[in-house]
């Protein structure tokens, strides 16, 4: 059986592109995020409803969601998603993704690929979905990248990328990125992670 070209370890939060390990994402944007000054345990609940708050939105898109069992918690943010969704018209056509680039040697897992084009089945917009109080820039560099890796491994040429920050009062906010230069701060990144990576 051939071997699929991109691997996930999710315990080890690993991609194997080709066999090879590659960043992630996260991984090489990590110089701009700035964590420092958050108590480690309140990031980690930050992560645990964020990746609720993931499997909630895979599960309802597959019409196989029990909304009485969502945790308390994540419900806020959830229904501050529907809201997003119900405003906007965006249909999720592909959600938690893995895409990758052998040009770059990266790969990642976007949140979510849809379309605001009523009856259109070809995604042409990127979402990441944000469960914080305030939004960080590296999130416009973050998307970047995925685009990039969307083109490259799944053909899909998008339109528009942005962030929806959902937050605790169920209300959500609209974060669209349109600088080209996003890009380009990643790739500088990635050369970086590159270059701390060589032989000494």
């Amino acid at each position: 059986m051939d071997r699929p070209a991109i691997e996930f370890n999710e315990e080890r939060h690993e991609y194997r592109l080709d066999g090879a390990v590659v960043p992630s994402v996260t991984e090489v944007i990590k110089p701009l995020v700035d964590f420092s000054r958050v108590p480690e345990e309140q990031l980690e609940y930050k992560r645990q409803i964020g990746k609720a708050l993931d499997t909630a939105i895979t599960l309802y898109e597959r019409q196989d969601l029990e909304v009485a069992s969502m945790d308390d918690a994540v419900m806020p943010f959830f229904e501050a998603w529907l809201a997003f969704k119900k405003d906007t018209g965006f249909r999720v056509l592909l959600n938690q993704a893995i895409v990758y680039s052998r040009k770059l040697r990266f790969a990642g897992t976007l949140d979510l690929l849809g379309t605001r084009v009523p009856d259109s089945a070809s995604p042409d917009e990127l979402i990441d979905t944000k469960c914080v109080w305030a939004m960080g820039r590296a999130t416009a560099v973050q998307t970047a990248a995925y685009s990039l890796a969307t083109l490259e491994s799944l053909g899909i040429r998008l339109k528009k990328r942005g962030a929806v920050q959902l937050l605790q009062d169920g209300t959500y906010r609209y974060h669209p990125y349109t600088h080209s230069n996003d890009e380009n701060v990643f790739k500088a990144l990635l050369a970086i992670h590159a270059w701390k990576g060589l032989p000494k």
